[in-house]
Parts: structure tokens; sequence; C-alpha cells
């Protein structure tokens, strides 16, 4: 994902920050609070034709 909002970063577990475009930082998220999609998405009750397609 590319955003420029600082609120959806703490839900990354690494950013990569670009200035005139070169790369001028990548680090791992330290949050210990963070919110991975993964675990979001795993919670979601599947719709109609989604079972072959989870793991």
């Amino acid at each position: 994902m590319v955003t420029h909002e600082p609120d959806i970063v703490r839900h990354a577990q690494r950013v990569v920050s670009f200035r005139d475009g070169r790369l001028v930082k990548d680090e791992m998220v330290q949050d210990q609070d963070q919110i991975r999609a993964t675990d979001i998405l795993a919670q979601l009750p599947q719709e109609e034709g989604d079972e072959d397609h989870c793991g």
C-alpha cells in the first residue's frame, strides 16, 4: 500500500520512505499494538464460494 497518512502507517509492518524518487529510509514498525490486515481478514465471515480460496 502507498499512503501519505501517518495514521495509516501504524498498521504497516514496514515503512519505506522516498524523497524525489530516492529511497531515504527503510524501517520496520516497532509498534506493539500493530493491527495486521491478515488478522482482521481472518475474523471476517467467509462469503459464499470463498471456501476453496482460503488456506
